[in-house]
């Protein structure tokens, strides 16, 4: 599952899920339909850009008892969902600043959608 499930900033819980994914199993869930969601997950993270930053759900949260792994994480074909960093900046009113990382741009980002997100409540 590890070599599958996408890269994040911060940890996974990886040590819930040894007893975590015995249960799902137990409950009628195939490893197949677990590590092919994982993979689906995985695929749409590279595709927007998430992958390694910490809006990559956790694994312990993915495969918990809000059953994400259930959700289709299949993307458009139309290429619709293939945003720049500098695009999804954009969304939030940002610009990189001269000579910004990815990784400080991204940051911005992150505080950007949380506080949208409180705005929103």
């Amino acid at each position: 599952m590890k070599k599958v499930y996408p890269k994040r900033v911060g940890g996974q819980g990886w040590g819930h899920l040894k007893r975590r994914i015995p249960v799902l199993i137990d409950a009628g869930e195939s490893f197949e339909d677990l590590l092919d969601s994982a993979k689906k997950y995985a695929a749409s993270m590279e595709a927007t850009k998430q992958t390694n930053t910490p809006f990559v759900m956790q694994a312990r949260t993915f495969f918990g008892p809000g059953e994400w792994w259930l959700e289709d994480y299949e993307l458009p074909t139309d290429g619709s969902v293939e945003l720049t960093l500098d695009q999804t900046a954009k969304k939030f009113n940002l610009v990189r600043g001269d000579g910004e990382s990815d990784a400080s741009l991204r940051k911005r980002i992150g505080i950007a959608e949380t506080t949208r997100m409180y705005e929103l409540k």
